[in-house]
């Protein structure tokens, strides 16, 4: 839904499709069989985007100022603010100071999701991973075909199958479906962790926050993220043959863990405006301390 809202948007696609772009408007001729369809042609008053969108994760990092970073609240809080899922030495960093952290004794951890756009899911495995989280098990569909037996698999929510045994599987099988499931879930240092979320909490930072509610790991501050819990997912990237233009095509459809859950919204656990989500949560933190 994110990208129907953007691309339409984007001159260089508007103008490929045989549109022309005014000051703040497009003006569109509609042919049918190549012959003119229809002479009454309607001015569509919208902001037109010079510059497509960087799409890859590479290029939207580039862009950031940093991907992950933490602070230590109240000597007792440990905040992370992830602004991308990029799996990178970023990341890898994080998973140390976690660690310090909880040898330190630290048990109560923020993840600040808010306006995160997602990406490589692995990351927030990494983080969750680090604070002794077992994950549960999200359910899944996948199907197979020749361009994705192309690509790596990203994640490793086969659960028992490692990636050798997939691609066994992708040469004999065209799907495979498993149900989601919460015994996996684990919590060995006891571990309390929030995310906060917003509207534009997506794709793998939406996911990152179910396996916390479904988990059983903490709780949820702000508002719905802009993707559903349970999405399509397992992106393939191709060209069309003639007009070259690259689109892209879903090979999954990921359940959340929890089954029994609203499948369509991830509502939080403390709705308030996103503005005001730390706040909220520090204060949940220290109230949970003080008991």
């Amino acid at each position: 839904m994110l990208n129907y809202m953007f691309y339409p948007r984007y001159t260089g696609m508007i103008e490929r499709a045989g549109g022309s772009v005014g000051d703040g408007y497009v003006l569109l001729t509609l042919y049918q069989n190549g012959e003119l369809w229809d002479m009454k042609t309607e001015l569509i008053y919208i902001e037109p985007l010079d510059e497509a969108r960087p799409f890859s994760l590479t290029d939207i990092a580039e862009q950031l100022e940093y991907i992950v970073r933490h602070e230590i609240i109240d000597d007792e809080i440990f905040l992370i603010d992830l602004r991308l899922f990029y799996n990178g030495a970023q990341i890898s960093e994080m998973v140390n100071y976690i660690r310090q952290a909880i040898y330190d004794g630290i048990r109560h951890f923020i993840v600040d999701l808010r306006g995160n756009p997602g990406g490589d899911v692995t990351a927030g495995r990494r983080l969750l991973t680090a604070m002794g989280k077992d994950i549960p098990g999200s359910g899944f569909v996948r199907r197979f075909s020749p361009l994705s037996m192309e690509n790596e698999i990203a994640d490793s929510r086969i659960f028992s199958f490692n990636h050798k045994l997939t691609r066994i599987i992708n040469m004999i099988a065209d799907g495979i479906e498993i149900p989601p499931y919460l015994g996996f879930a684990g919590n060995l240092f006891d571990v309390y962790v929030t995310a906060l979320m917003d509207g534009g909490t997506y794709s793998a930072a939406t996911m990152m926050a179910s396996w916390i509610a479904d988990g059983g790991f903490g709780n949820l501050v702000g508002t719905p993220s802009a993707n559903s819990p349970s999405f399509f997912a397992g992106m393939l990237f191709f060209n069309l043959p003639y007009s070259q233009l690259e689109v892209s095509v879903s090979s999954m459809w990921n359940w959340r863990p929890d089954s029994l859950a609203d499948q369509n919204i991830l509502w939080p656990d403390i709705i308030i405006d996103p503005a005001y989500a730390l706040e909220a949560a520090v204060e949940h933190h220290r109230a949970m301390n003080r008991e």
